[in-house]
């Protein structure tokens, strides 16, 4: 199976960075006034540090419970950093709670924003280096007979941000040896591609626990296995039931209470960009600066979608031959605020008027609609919600990624709703931003 760095150095490691963190904030704290305009007198004590020292197993406790020592194929420090800094904000506060609590003198609590930056800073430093250790592939094996397994193999190949080494597909006339496979040729992964239930379901048994209890298996899943993913379980007598609709459904009235206050806000302040914008588009093109667009919402309703033009309307220019990395359907500012995602602004007045939701599925057009219908029975059930500017589907997939998959996405957002899960999808939109990248 995949080596890498041991988790008892791995855990001596984070206290040593906890450590070493604090030990730089005091220092920042008392003997910079330059910086934070006096110097205190404080002089760490005996209890102090055992209140400290006492607090690391509590850390340490958290970290592991996020999973942070676990190997990941996905080479992504930043989400390593935020999770490491999680259980540091905890840590200090742990701190400060011991030593109010056995009456210990208290540090200034200024030292907690110092304490926070710093290990932010180091967590981030040392996750690139445990990152680098483990940078081996992932020795993976592909198992199925989907005709999807060729495109899957060759996008896998493609991914710089995804660590694993193809070693193997496995058909069906194999699949028997499948548990011998896995243990000789130290296979780190199985990635399950069938259609069929069936198939998926002889798959799996063809695997021993003793054997993926070390290798991590994944499965392409049905919209129906989405929506049993993660069930709840109730009793009935002594009948074993699963409740599949597990989403509160008051958390959408909060999260629509969120989006109107936001979307007045962000009216006021980005005034002056929607301004800039829609002189920009007037001054270099012909045509309306807004572009309107009928697309489907919530209840399968229609409603105007509003966007900042960035094509010309000379339908003469709209037909012409799209050329990699530079399409003449664009207008001269029409490339930029596509990147930096200025033309979808003024769907923040979709927002205001109820039509839209900050994060949801995408917004379809008719066609796509009756397409999606025919394709998928779970289809309806994406406009059970408002469509958002951003979602599940739009942060993980791309202008390639095929329809049913993007389906999945949103019936995953659909079935498995959490503000949490909001916040996650702003982070990868902020990121997919940055980087250009995303649908």
């Amino acid at each position: 199976m995949i080596k890498t760095v041991a988790k008892p150095l791995h855990i001596l490691l984070d206290i040593v960075v906890a450590v070493f963190s604090l030990y730089l904030a005091l220092e920042f704290r008392f003997n910079y006034p330059i910086i934070f305009r006096d110097v205190l007198d404080f002089d760490p004590s005996i209890p102090q540090i055992i209140i400290i020292l006492s607090c690391i197993p509590f850390y340490i406790i958290a970290v592991y419970s996020l999973g942070i020592y676990d190997p990941d194929f996905k080479r992504n420090v930043l989400t390593m950093a935020i999770k490491h800094t999680l259980p540091a904000m905890a840590l200090f506060f742990l701190i400060l709670a011991f030593s109010f609590f056995f009456q210990v003198k208290n540090m200034p609590r200024s030292i907690v924003v110092t304490y926070l930056v710093i290990n932010y800073l180091c967590s981030a430093l040392f996750k690139v280096f445990v990152t680098w250790l483990n940078s081996r592939k992932w020795r993976t094996l592909i198992v199925g007979s989907s005709p999807r397994i060729p495109g899957l193999r060759e996008k896998l190949a493609t991914q710089k941000d995804i660590n694993l080494d193809i070693v193997d597909v496995i058909e069906r006339s194999r699949e028997r040896d499948l548990d011998t496979i896995v243990r000789d040729n130290g296979i780190d992964m199985i990635l399950v591609v069938a259609d069929e239930v069936e198939e998926k379901e002889r798959i799996l048994q063809s695997l021993q626990y003793s054997t993926y209890q070390g290798t991590r298996v994944y499965m392409i899943p049905s919209s129906y296995e989405v929506l049993l993913a993660a069930p709840r379980y109730m009793r009935f007598c002594d009948v074993p039931f699963l409740r599949i609709n597990t989403t509160n459904q008051s958390l959408f009235v909060v999260k629509r209470f969120f989006d109107f206050i936001f979307s007045l806000v962000l009216v006021i302040l980005l005034s002056p960009l929607f301004c800039a914008s829609w002189i920009a588009i007037k001054l270099t093109s012909k045509g309306p600066a807004i572009f309107k667009q009928e697309r489907i919402g919530r209840g399968m309703k229609p409603f105007v979608v509003y966007k900042f033009r960035s094509m010309y309307v000379n339908p003469a220019e709209a037909t012409r031959k799209v050329v990699p990395g530079k399409d003449p359907r664009l207008t001269p500012v029409g490339g930029f605020i596509r990147h930096a995602r200025l033309d979808e602004l003024p769907q923040i007045f979709n927002i205001l008027r109820g039509d839209m939701s900050f994060i949801g599925p995408r917004p379809l057009v008719q066609h796509e609609v009756e397409e999606g219908l025919m394709e998928d029975s779970w289809y309806r059930e994406r406009f059970s919600i408002l469509p958002g500017i951003t979602g599940l589907a739009q942060v993980h997939g791309d202008y390639y990624t095929i329809h049913s998959d993007k389906i999945k996405y949103d019936l995953w957002y659909v079935f498995h709703y959490s503000l949490i899960l909001d916040i996650q999808i702003v982070i990868r939109t902020l990121k997919t931003i940055i980087l250009r990248k995303g649908s």
